[in-house]
C-alpha cells in the first residue's frame, strides 16, 4: 500500500508539472495565463513575457509547513494525498495510507496493523476440511483466505474426491456401484453390460450342453460358472455323449446308433432276426398286391403292399376297377358298369325296368306327351262377330288352339307316346317310335297300350352330350312368343320320316319330321323341351277341315297366314307360309312339347318280350 502512496503523489507532481509547462508557453484557450506557483516573469528584463526568450523554472517543493492535505499534491510530509478526504478510501483524510493504519476500512480485507483478532491479517488458512487446499492470497491489506476443493486424486492427502476410487487414490475405500473395478472386486454394478468390468446378469455361453449358473447376482462379486452337461434329461435343450430319443426328448433320431427311437421303424445297427432289425427284401403272397421295400438301407425301411389299382393282362390279378376290356384276367360280369364282351349295355345294377336288363341288354321306355303347344306358324280366325285374331295361345271367351290341345291331353283323348330304345344317354343312339295310343288312368297315373301297328311310326335317333339338337330350318320362323327354343346338351334328335298327329281334332300329316327333346333324369323319367317339326304343303293344307268352335268347320289352310281366305293380312304377302323340301309352297311347323314315363303294352308284338316285359313293370 505504500508503493501505491508514492505513485500516487508522483502522479499528481507530474500533473503539477503539465500545468506549469501550460502557463510558461502563454495559453490563451482561456486558461489563466497567472500560475500562484509559477514565476513568468520575464528573466531578460524585457518585460514583455515573451516565453519564446526566456525558460520556464522547475517547479519546487512548498516547505512543510505549508503542505495542504487534500489538493491531490504530495507535498511535505505527506504519504498521499488523492484530491479528498475520505478515510474509506486508500489515502486517509491526513494524507497517510489507509493499509497499516490499525484500523480495517471498507476498501480492506484485513489490516497488517492489527496484530491479532478481528481485522488482523491471516497467518493460517486451514479450515479442518482434508478435501479442501488451503492457502493465503493476496499482499498487504489485501490478504484473504482461500480454500479450494480438491478436485483431482492424490495419494495420501487424506481426501478422497470424486472420480476418486481405491485405484487412483490411497485414501478410497473400494465402493461397490462406482462403474470402477477395484481390490476386492471382480466386477461393478454400474459397469454398462457389455463393457469391461461390467458384472454379469445371464451366464447363457450360447452351449446348449453347458449348465450355466449365475452367482452372487447384483453384487460385484458376481460369476458366471458354465459346466459341461454329462447325463440325458429331458427339456434342457441338450443331448449329452449316450444320451438318444428313448431317454433324452433333446436328442434327435440317429440312424445306426442300435436303438428304434421316434421316427424310426428299425434301426441298421441290429442284427437281422433281432426286434428292431431293418427288413431287407418283403413279400405277402397275394397276387393282387404289389410287394414293395421303402426306404431300404434306412432306419425307417419297411415293408408295402399296396394294392394293384391298375389293370394289366396276365398278372394273375383282377383290380378293383378292372374289367374284361382292360384286363384278360377279370371276368365278364354283368352289373360292373362297363359293356364287355357279349353285352349290349351294363349300367352297373342288375335291375330290369331302368333301360338296361339284368342280363345287360337293352331295354325301351315309353314317354306320354303331356304337354303340347303350337309355336309356329300361328292360327288366325275371326270367331263370331269378332275380328281377325291370333287363337293359337288366347282367343275370345278363352279358347285357344293350344287350349284345346291340352284339354284333349289332360282328358285323355289325345294320346302321342315317344318310345326310345336304349333310354340312356351315354348310348350313341337307338330305335324311336311315336305311337299313337290308348290310356288310361291307373294306380293313381297313366298306363298306356297300342294294338294297331299303324299308329307306329318308327325311326332311329342320335344322342347330342353338347350344343343343339335340333335346329329351325333357317327362314322359316315368324318371330312369334315364346320363341322355338331348340333341344340342347343331353339331348336325342331323331331322322326325318313322315309322321301324322293330331292337331285340334285334324290329323296333319306332315312330311320330314323329326323329334328331338332333353332327357330328364338318370335313367331318364322324363322329356324336356321336346320339338316336333314337320312340313305341310298347302295343298294338303287345302285338303284338310277341320271343326273349329265358335266357328265351325274350316279348311286348315284359312287358318294360316299366307293361305287361302285367311283373314289375316299377311305381312310379308306370303305371311307364315314357307318352302318345303321339294320347293312346295306351304308351312313348317314347330310344336314344343314335355313327356313323361309311362307303362306301356304293345299289343302288336312289334318289341321284345324283355322289352315288354320291362314297360310293364313301371310303376
Amino acid at each position: 500500500m505504500r508503493n501505491l502512496g508514492i505513485f500516487a503523489l508522483l502522479l499528481i507532481w507530474l500533473v503539477a508539472a503539465c500545468g506549469d509547462d501550460d502557463a510558461a508557453t502563454g495559453d490563451t484557450t482561456g486558461g489563466d495565463t497567472t500560475d500562484d506557483t509559477t514565476d513568468t516573469t520575464d528573466t531578460t528584463g524585457t518585460g514583455d513575457g515573451d516565453s519564446d526568450t526566456g525558460t520556464d523554472e522547475e517547479p519546487t517543493t512548498p516547505p512543510d509547513d505549508e503542505a495542504e492535505c487534500g489538493d491531490a499534491r504530495v507535498e511535505g510530509d505527506e504519504e498521499c494525498d488523492d484530491g479528498n478526504n475520505d478515510d474509506e478510501d486508500a489515502c486517509n483524510a491526513d494524507c497517510t495510507f489507509t493499509c497499516g493504519d490499525g484500523r480495517l476500512g471498507s476498501n480492506e480485507n484485513c489490516d497488517i496493523g492489527i496484530e491479532s483478532g478481528e481485522g488482523a491479517c491471516p497467518s493460517d488458512c486451514d479450515d479442518g476440511d482434508a478435501c479442501t487446499d488451503d492457502s493465503v492470497a493476496g499482499a498487504e491489506c489485501e490478504q484473504q483466505c482461500v480454500n479450494a476443493p480438491i478436485t483431482e486424486p492424490v495419494n495420501d492427502d487424506g481426501c478422497c474426491p470424486d472420480g476418486g476410487n481405491a485405484n487412483n487414490d490411497s485414501d478410497c475405500a473400494a465402493v461397490c456401484g462406482n462403474g470402477v473395478v477395484e481390490e476386492g472386486e471382480v466386477c461393478d454394478t454400474s459397469i454398462e453390460a457389455g463393457l469391461p468390468g461390467a458384472c454379469p446378469t445371464d451366464c447363457d455361453d450360447g452351449q446348449v450342453c453347458t449348465a450355466d449358473v449365475l452367482e452372487n447376482a447384483g453384487t460385484c462379486q458376481a460369476t458366471c460358472t458354465n459346466t459341461e452337461i454329462t447325463e440325458p434329461a429331458n427339456d434342457d435343450g441338450c443331448c449329452p455323449a449316450g444320451g438318444n430319443s428313448n431317454n433324452d426328448n433333446d436328442c434327435s433320431a440317429s440312424c445306426g446308433n442300435g436303438e428304434v427311437e421316434d421316427g424310426e421303424t428299425c434301426d441298421t445297427a441290429i442284427e437281422a432276426g433281432q426286434p428292431g432289425a431293418c427288413p431287407t427284401e418283403c413279400s405277402d403272397g397275394d397276387a393282387c398286391t404289389r410287394d414293395v421295400l421303402v426306404s431300404g438301407g434306412t432306419c425307417n425301411a419297411a415293408c408295402s403292399f399296396p394294392d394293384i389299382t391298375t389293370p394289366a393282362n396276365d398278372d394273375g390279378c383282377c383290380p378293383d376297377g378292372a374289367n374284361n376290356n382292360n384286363d384278360n384276367d377279370c371276368p365278364v360280369t354283368c352289373g360292373n358298369g362297363v359293356p364287355e364282351e357279349g353285352e349290349q349295355c351294363d349300367d352297373g345294377n342288375t335291375d330290369d325296368g331302368d333301360g338296361c336288363s339284368a342280363e345287360c341288354s337293352f331295354e325301351g321306355r315309353t314317354y306320354r306327351i303331356t304337354t303340347l303347344e303350337l309355336r309356329d306358324p300361328h292360327i288366325w280366325l275371326a270367331p263370331i262377330v269378332f275380328p281377325c285374331q291370333d287363337v293359337t295361345t288366347s282367343g275370345p271367351f278363352g279358347f285357344s288352339v293350344n287350349g284345346v290341345i291340352s284339354d284333349s291331353i289332360n282328358g285323355l283323348e289325345l294320346n302321342l307316346l315317344t318310345q326310345l330304345s336304349p333310354a340312356r344317354q351315354d348310348a350313341p343312339g337307338g330305335d324311336v317310335s311315336v305311337i299313337t295310343a290308348e290310356c288310361e288312368e291307373a294306380n293313381g297315373g297313366v298306363s298306356c297300350s297300342n294294338a294297331d301297328p299303324a299308329n307306329v311310326t318308327s325311326t332311329t335317333f342320335t344322342n347330342t352330350s353338347s350344343g343343339t339338337c335340333l335346329e329351325p330350318v333357317p327362314g322359316t320362323t315368324s318371330g312369334y312368343d315364346p320363341p322355338i327354343q331348340p333341344p340342347a346338351d343331353g339331348c336325342f334328335a331323331s331322322e326325318a320320316v313322315s309322321l301324322t298327329i293330331d292337331l285340334a281334332g285334324a290329323p296333319i300329316a306332315l312330311t320330314g319330321a323329326q323329334v328331338a327333346a332333353e332327357y330328364s333324369g338318370s335313367p331318364p323319367r322324363q322329356l324336356l323341351g321336346g320339338l316336333v317339326t314337320g312340313f305341310i304343303s298347302e295343298e294338303d293344307a287345302d285338303d284338310i277341315s277341320i271343326e273349329i268352335d265358335l266357328i265351325g268347320e274350316i279348311v286348315l289352310s284359312s287358318a294360316l297366314r299366307g293361305g287361302t281366305d285367311n283373314c289375316s293380312a299377311p305381312s310379308p304377302e306370303v305371311g307364315d307360309r314357307d318352302t318345303g323340301p321339294d320347293g312346295e309352297p306351304g308351312w313348317w311347323f314347330y310344336l314344343y312339347f314335355e313327356a313323361e314315363e309311362v307303362p306301356f303294352t304293345d299289343n302288336t308284338s312289334g318289341l321284345r318280350a324283355d322289352e315288354q316285359a320291362a314297360l310293364m313293370s313301371l310303376p
